[in-house]
């Protein structure tokens, strides 16, 4: 990601869609390799350790986070073939037009930015749930509603996230600015992860406050999305469940999480599916 993201060309002319084919199917081949035997299964021992516990949720918090540096990029640099860029291999000689949005790699590349979307979405509620610091006043519709990711709370239950040393700091701002962008309420876990690290970093606490700032924007209908801004009007529109295609092991039909409601209005974030039971009762510091 380094080596295609970050580098003059592409800081120019865009990200080149075969690159973000690479970099996407990379990323599906590690959590499908990896993440079930790095990450935070779904039925771990209760009586987990500070190391298992925090190294888990890293790991976990690690690889969900390239997904949300991959949008970030997409929306800061664009695709090179959508935007016309003269080094593009759709590109005549000398020529500098954009693909038509009837043409096929346009379909494509909006269906690779829809992918970016989902999952970065998906990895920013995935890793809120990981630092969620006590027990959020936002539950579900359902009168009981079930967690999806009942275990997520072993680094808050047990205390660990006041012993942890910042191993899930950058991800958890990542997560939260993210989730602000989007107006997304589950922000606030990302929020208070911010504000409890900040008795040990200083800059956690402004950055606290910076998620509060584009929460804030968002919600008065302010967003700054670039590049992006189509896959994320056509997400607010349409909203897609994340399809868990992933990483850890079946959970039992009663952990399973509850289906969205299909006639729920975009603004109704909280309660989306791509967040729905990601909470867990836990007890407050």
């Amino acid at each position: 990601m380094s080596k295609n993201l970050w580098i003059p060309t592409t800081d120019s002319d865009g990200v080149p869609v075969e690159a973000l084919r690479v970099i996407i199917q990379q990323l599906n081949e590690w959590r499908e390799q990896y993440l079930p035997r790095v990450g935070v299964p779904t039925d771990f021992a209760a009586e987990w350790d500070f190391v298992s516990a925090v190294s888990a949720c890293a790991s976990d918090a690690t690889f969900h986070i390239m997904w949300i540096i991959l949008f970030n990029a997409l929306d800061d640099r664009g695709i090179r073939e959508s935007l016309g860029s003269p080094n593009s291999a759709s590109s005549a000689v000398g020529t500098s037009t954009a693909l038509g949005s009837g043409s096929g790699l346009q379909q494509e590349i909006e269906e690779l930015k829809t992918k970016v979307l989902d999952e970065a979405l998906h990895g920013a509620m995935r890793i809120a749930g990981l630092v969620r610091s006590r027990s959020s006043s936002i539950t579900s519709s359902m009168s009981n509603p079930i967690p999806y990711f009942t275990q997520a709370g072993v680094l808050t239950k047990n205390g660990y996230l006041r012993l942890d040393p910042a191993v899930m700091h950058v991800s958890c701002n990542y997560a939260g600015i993210l989730l602000a962008r989007f107006g997304r309420p589950e922000v606030q876990n990302c929020i208070e992860g911010l504000e409890q690290y900040s008795c040990s970093y200083e800059e956690a606490a402004e950055q606290a406050q910076e998620l509060r700032r584009l929460f804030a924007l968002a919600r008065a209908g302010q967003t700054d999305f670039v590049h992006m801004t189509s896959a994320v009007t056509r997400q607010q529109q349409h909203p897609q469940p994340h399809h868990h295609h992933h990483h850890h092991h079946h959970s039992p039909p009663q952990q399973q999480r509850p289906q969205p409601q299909t006639t729920q209005a975009p603004s109704q974030g909280a309660q989306s599916e791509i967040g729905n039971g990601m909470y867990v009762d836990g007890p407050t510091f």
